[in-house]
């Protein structure tokens, strides 16, 4: 998933609804935070942080790439 910054709110909207994710077995992503400003960027990394425990508490994998 490389989707410029849009990942965050596709991957939480996914997130809040099981039944939409209930087929994904592993995930790759791309988030941006390294690119934001620094009071955006402490934001979305925490927003990262928890877009991946989600994702381990489904049993969905993921691999973060750049």
């Amino acid at each position: 998933m490389d989707i410029e910054g849009s990942e965050y709110k596709i991957l939480e909207k996914l997130l809040k609804n099981i039944n939409e994710i209930k087929n994904i077995k592993h995930i790759f992503l791309e988030f941006h935070s390294r690119f934001m400003i620094k009071n955006k960027k402490k934001e979305y990394q925490i927003i990262e942080k928890n877009i991946m425990k989600n994702l381990e508490l489904n049993n969905i994998k993921y691999t973060l790439w750049i």
